[in-house]
């Protein structure tokens, strides 16, 4: 019985300590992909699949991370009536305040956020942002073609 109970406990703190490492591999892998993101597209606008980058403004700079925000159920006022809430995730969120500024906190990545940003870039999400940026980049010339135009 003590047997058994030790190699439990071995086997709990194998377990956990390769947990750890998996999740640690995971979020650095998503905020490696997140900075990828982040450089190549504009602040604020929505990207495929419900993403997009926000800006955060300290006294001491700036930061972008790379967000989505995701629907949360709520109670309605109702009985029969149910609202949905959004909650912001950050797929490279770092659990603190950005550049120590005690007005500007940031939550950490969530496991949760992290798989399904994987599971998204896996299925590609990286193609169709590019899509998506091709298509802003056509009709920017566009619109600037037909301004050069009615200037003569």
């Amino acid at each position: 019985m003590e047997n058994s109970i030790i190699n439990a406990v071995k086997r709990l703190e194998r377990a956990g300590s390769e947990h750890s490492r998996a999740t640690q591999k995971l979020f650095a892998a998503a905020a490696k992909v997140a900075a990828f993101i982040k450089e190549r597209v504009p602040v604020g606008v929505e990207l495929p699949r419900g993403y997009y980058t926000r800006e955060v403004t300290t006294n001491s700079g700036s930061a972008r991370f790379l967000c989505r925000d995701i629907p949360i159920p709520v109670e309605g006022d109702d009985e029969n009536e149910a609202h949905v809430a959004y909650v912001t995730r950050y797929i490279d969120g770092l659990g603190g305040h950005v550049h120590g500024d005690f007005r500007t906190y940031v939550p950490d990545q969530d496991r949760e956020t992290v798989l399904r940003f994987a599971a998204d870039i896996a299925d590609g999400l990286l193609d169709e942002i590019a899509a998506w940026l091709e298509s802003r980049a056509v009709e920017a010339e566009k619109a600037a073609s037909s301004m050069e135009k009615t200037l003569g």
